[in-house]
């Protein structure tokens, strides 16, 4: 059986499949992902999966708020969500192997980051929990935050999500941009 690429080219007038590094939406050059996490971030979160789980089904069924902010300092994670009728935080200390050599929570923290994401996105990622027992969370403020699921002897799931400010800058560009475009329409 062979295979060949598509007769029609793409945006960029390429033959052949866009690479899995390059947007295909965006013809600005390829999306620039770190293969070693860590190397940029402020903070690194290690946890059990499950606790991961845990965590984000709490929150999810607290329900009014569909997003969640993740701060973490030198001596603990917090997740928190609220709402008009109240708020939840779960917080998470760093333990050492000995207190609970199945549950350890490890953290390394440049600096202080706190972070607000789309709950319905963590509660898709925690799924990966079956696969992992634990979970790396490495987050920054310039960028991207990872959460990893290491699989033994396989590699890795890697699942990269921009905190809202970063998409709300955008949102609220592009919400200016097209208000303008329908103003434009109705003067005309």
């Amino acid at each position: 059986m062979t295979t060949s690429s598509p007769s029609r080219p793409w945006k960029n007038g390429s033959t052949s499949l866009p690479s899995r590094s390059s947007r295909p939406d965006n013809d600005d050059g390829p999306l620039e992902i770190s293969e070693s996490p860590g190397s940029d971030y402020q903070a690194i979160v290690c946890m059990p999966s499950a606790m991961f789980m845990g965590i984000c089904n709490k929150l999810s069924s607290f329900g009014e708020r569909d997003t969640v902010v993740i701060s973490v300092d030198k001596e603990h994670v917090r997740f928190f969500t609220g709402g008009e009728t109240g708020s939840s935080s779960i917080v998470c200390r760093q333990t050492q192997t000995v207190d609970k050599p199945k549950e350890p929570i490890v953290m390394e923290v440049k600096e202080e980051v706190s972070l607000t994401f789309q709950l319905r996105h963590m509660n898709s990622f925690s799924k990966a929990s079956t696969l992992s027992d634990q979970v790396t969370i490495s987050l920054s403020s310039k960028q991207s935050a990872v959460f990893e699921y290491k699989i033994a002897e396989m590699g890795y799931i890697r699942y990269y999500l921009s905190p809202d400010e970063m998409r709300n800058d955008e949102d609220d560009a592009a919400k200016e941009d097209k208000m303008q475009n329908e103003g434009d329409e109705m003067q005309n």
